[in-house]
Protein backbone atom coordinates (compact mmCIF):
# COMPACT_ATOMS: atom_id res chain seq x y z
CA UNK A 1 0.00 0.00 0.00
CA UNK A 2 1.32 3.46 -1.25
CA UNK A 3 2.58 6.50 1.58
CA UNK A 4 -0.16 8.68 0.26
CA UNK A 5 -3.31 5.65 0.71
CA UNK A 6 -1.97 5.34 4.34
CA UNK A 7 -1.67 9.02 5.09
CA UNK A 8 -5.59 9.61 3.73
CA UNK A 9 -6.53 6.41 5.62
CA UNK A 10 -5.17 8.47 8.89
CA UNK A 11 -6.39 11.48 8.15
CA UNK A 12 -10.15 10.09 7.37
CA UNK A 13 -9.21 8.32 11.03
CA UNK A 14 -8.37 11.70 13.02
CA UNK A 15 -11.29 13.18 11.50
CA UNK A 16 -14.19 10.30 12.73
CA UNK A 17 -11.95 11.23 16.66
CA UNK A 18 -13.87 14.48 15.31
CA UNK A 19 -10.30 16.77 16.50
CA UNK A 20 -10.99 20.50 15.90
CA UNK A 21 -9.94 21.68 12.78
CA UNK A 22 -9.31 18.50 10.92
CA UNK A 23 -11.56 17.02 8.85
CA UNK A 24 -11.62 14.60 5.70
CA UNK A 25 -13.55 12.63 3.58
CA UNK A 26 -12.69 9.78 1.04
CA UNK A 27 -12.09 11.81 -2.14
CA UNK A 28 -14.52 11.12 -5.00
CA UNK A 29 -12.67 9.54 -8.54
CA UNK A 30 -12.28 12.99 -10.52
CA UNK A 31 -9.17 13.50 -11.53
CA UNK A 32 -8.05 17.00 -9.24
CA UNK A 33 -4.40 16.37 -10.15
CA UNK A 34 -3.18 20.09 -11.50
CA UNK A 35 -0.32 20.02 -13.31
CA UNK A 36 1.31 23.39 -12.78
CA UNK A 37 -0.44 27.15 -14.44
CA UNK A 38 -1.22 27.74 -17.53
CA UNK A 39 1.90 29.07 -18.24
CA UNK A 40 4.10 27.07 -16.29
CA UNK A 41 4.22 23.10 -15.91
CA UNK A 42 5.57 21.76 -12.46
CA UNK A 43 8.60 19.90 -13.45
CA UNK A 44 9.71 22.18 -15.92
CA UNK A 45 13.74 22.90 -15.70
CA UNK A 46 15.32 26.31 -14.82
CA UNK A 47 16.25 27.02 -18.36
CA UNK A 48 12.41 26.81 -18.92
CA UNK A 49 11.47 29.29 -16.08
CA UNK A 50 14.17 31.26 -17.61
CA UNK A 51 12.41 31.47 -21.13
CA UNK A 52 8.93 32.31 -19.75
CA UNK A 53 9.85 34.80 -16.99
CA UNK A 54 13.37 35.60 -16.38
CA UNK A 55 15.23 34.29 -14.14
CA UNK A 56 14.64 36.52 -10.79
CA UNK A 57 17.22 36.57 -8.33
CA UNK A 58 17.66 33.42 -5.82
CA UNK A 59 16.48 33.43 -2.24
CA UNK A 60 16.27 30.31 0.05
CA UNK A 61 12.54 29.59 0.41
CA UNK A 62 10.08 26.47 1.22
CA UNK A 63 12.00 24.13 -1.66
CA UNK A 64 14.86 22.13 -1.94
CA UNK A 65 16.70 24.24 -3.96
CA UNK A 66 16.57 28.05 -4.77
CA UNK A 67 12.96 29.80 -5.00
CA UNK A 68 12.36 32.88 -7.24
CA UNK A 69 9.22 35.05 -6.88
CA UNK A 70 7.49 37.07 -9.64
CA UNK A 71 5.27 40.04 -8.72
CA UNK A 72 2.59 41.46 -11.06
CA UNK A 73 3.40 44.89 -12.05
CA UNK A 74 -0.41 45.48 -12.14
CA UNK A 75 -0.92 44.38 -8.59
CA UNK A 76 -2.74 40.81 -10.13
CA UNK A 77 -0.79 38.37 -7.69
CA UNK A 78 2.48 37.07 -7.42
CA UNK A 79 3.96 33.27 -8.27
CA UNK A 80 6.73 31.78 -6.62
CA UNK A 81 8.27 28.80 -7.55
CA UNK A 82 10.21 26.48 -5.83
CA UNK A 83 13.17 23.93 -7.31
CA UNK A 84 14.90 21.09 -6.43
CA UNK A 85 17.37 19.34 -9.12
CA UNK A 86 17.14 22.44 -11.50
CA UNK A 87 13.44 21.65 -11.63
CA UNK A 88 10.21 23.54 -10.49
CA UNK A 89 8.51 21.62 -7.88
CA UNK A 90 6.55 23.56 -6.29
CA UNK A 91 4.11 26.77 -7.61
CA UNK A 92 2.73 28.97 -5.46
CA UNK A 93 0.16 31.82 -6.67
CA UNK A 94 -0.75 34.37 -4.29
CA UNK A 95 -2.49 37.77 -3.51
CA UNK A 96 -0.09 40.52 -4.51
CA UNK A 97 0.17 42.30 -1.13
CA UNK A 98 1.51 38.90 -0.16
CA UNK A 99 4.63 38.39 -1.81
CA UNK A 100 8.07 37.90 -0.44
CA UNK A 101 10.14 41.27 -0.37
CA UNK A 102 12.45 39.88 -3.34
CA UNK A 103 10.32 39.34 -5.36
CA UNK A 104 11.05 40.53 -9.30
CA UNK A 105 8.06 43.09 -10.68
CA UNK A 106 7.10 41.32 -14.17
CA UNK A 107 4.06 41.56 -16.27
CA UNK A 108 2.23 38.56 -15.69
CA UNK A 109 -0.23 37.57 -18.29
CA UNK A 110 -3.83 35.73 -17.70
CA UNK A 111 -2.36 32.42 -17.90
CA UNK A 112 0.65 32.91 -15.07
CA UNK A 113 -2.17 33.23 -12.28
CA UNK A 114 -4.58 30.59 -13.20
CA UNK A 115 -4.15 26.84 -12.58
CA UNK A 116 -4.11 24.35 -15.29
CA UNK A 117 -7.36 22.99 -14.28
CA UNK A 118 -8.89 27.10 -15.26
CA UNK A 119 -9.31 28.05 -11.30
CA UNK A 120 -7.16 31.57 -9.89
CA UNK A 121 -7.17 33.94 -7.26
CA UNK A 122 -10.80 35.02 -6.08
CA UNK A 123 -12.47 32.10 -7.13
CA UNK A 124 -15.20 30.57 -4.41
CA UNK A 125 -14.75 27.82 -2.33
CA UNK A 126 -17.91 26.25 -4.25
CA UNK A 127 -15.81 26.30 -7.70
CA UNK A 128 -13.11 24.60 -6.69
CA UNK A 129 -14.98 21.71 -5.50
CA UNK A 130 -17.05 21.75 -8.75
CA UNK A 131 -13.63 21.11 -10.61
CA UNK A 132 -11.37 19.48 -8.51
CA UNK A 133 -14.15 17.56 -6.07
CA UNK A 134 -14.28 16.89 -2.74
CA UNK A 135 -10.52 17.67 -1.22
CA UNK A 136 -9.58 15.04 0.80
CA UNK A 137 -8.43 17.38 3.82
CA UNK A 138 -10.55 20.44 5.20
CA UNK A 139 -8.85 22.86 7.64
CA UNK A 140 -10.75 26.06 9.21
CA UNK A 141 -8.71 28.20 11.33
CA UNK A 142 -10.64 31.30 12.29
CA UNK A 143 -11.49 32.78 8.38
CA UNK A 144 -9.14 30.97 6.83
CA UNK A 145 -10.28 27.81 5.17
CA UNK A 146 -8.01 25.33 3.48
CA UNK A 147 -9.10 22.26 1.38
CA UNK A 148 -6.09 19.93 0.27
CA UNK A 149 -6.00 16.91 -2.08
CA UNK A 150 -3.01 14.35 -1.91
CA UNK A 151 -1.61 11.71 -4.48
CA UNK A 152 0.99 9.72 -5.43
CA UNK A 153 2.49 8.43 -9.08
CA UNK A 154 0.82 5.33 -8.28
CA UNK A 155 -2.91 7.06 -8.10
CA UNK A 156 -2.28 8.78 -10.98
CA UNK A 157 -0.22 8.94 -14.02
CA UNK A 158 -0.06 12.53 -14.05
CA UNK A 159 2.23 12.92 -10.38
CA UNK A 160 6.19 12.49 -11.23
CA UNK A 161 6.72 11.43 -7.25
CA UNK A 162 4.03 12.64 -4.57
CA UNK A 163 1.33 15.62 -5.21
CA UNK A 164 -0.01 18.11 -2.92
CA UNK A 165 -2.46 20.56 -4.23
CA UNK A 166 -3.79 23.13 -1.45
CA UNK A 167 -6.25 25.96 -1.96
CA UNK A 168 -6.61 28.81 0.96
CA UNK A 169 -9.32 30.51 1.19
CA UNK A 170 -10.39 33.78 3.31
CA UNK A 171 -13.85 35.24 3.94
CA UNK A 172 -14.90 33.09 0.81
CA UNK A 173 -12.19 33.91 -1.73
CA UNK A 174 -9.22 31.74 -3.08
CA UNK A 175 -6.09 33.59 -1.82
CA UNK A 176 -3.60 31.18 -2.28
CA UNK A 177 -2.80 27.98 -4.32
CA UNK A 178 0.43 25.46 -3.69
CA UNK A 179 0.83 23.36 -6.27
CA UNK A 180 3.84 20.38 -5.37
CA UNK A 181 4.84 17.35 -7.22
CA UNK A 182 8.45 16.20 -5.58
CA UNK A 183 9.66 13.64 -3.11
Amino acid sequence: MSLAILCRRAAVCLAALAIPGCAAAPPDRRDFVETGTRSLPLGVSLDGLREVYGLAEGYEGGGHGPSFAYKDERGKGCLIVDTQDRRVETLILREARRAPPQSATVSLREGDLRTSRGLSLGDPPEKVERILGRPHEVRREGNRLTYAWHASSDESPRVGCCYDGVYAFEDGRLVEIRLHDGC
